[in-house]
């Protein structure tokens, strides 16, 4: 399965960015089981999680549609020091997203 590791960032302002790029990298991927692993960034929520996760999860659930019909997986992945840093979190996350192409990654170590 082909992976790209890609940022999510939810701004002080409360909008979510990321590179649009991503949008033609998965129409390119239609039906070659890609899988887009979004890494979360967030500054001011970091401290305000209930209202960081529905605007992530807002954010998550427009990317996931869009890649729905070129048959496209989005998993949130957990990083220390990111918006998003354990299992846990990231899994009430998917299921706040509520998307069949939604999911997450567990990654057990990095060197």
């Amino acid at each position: 399965m082909p992976e790209i590791y890609w940022g999510m960032t939810l701004t002080d302002d409360g909008d979510i960015e990321y590179k649009q790029e991503i949008k033609a990298i998965i129409k390119d991927s239609k039906d070659r089981n890609l899988l887009v692993a979004l890494f979360l960034n967030a500054k001011k929520y970091m401290t305000h999680r209930t209202e960081g996760n529905r605007k992530f999860a807002d954010g998550i659930q427009a990317l996931a549609d869009f890649a729905a019909p070129y048959h496209v997986q989005v998993a949130i992945y957990p990083h220390a020091n990111n918006y998003c840093e354990t299992l846990a979190q990231s899994v009430n996350m998917a299921r706040q997203i509520d998307r069949d192409n939604v999911g997450v990654i567990f990654n057990t170590c990095i060197f």
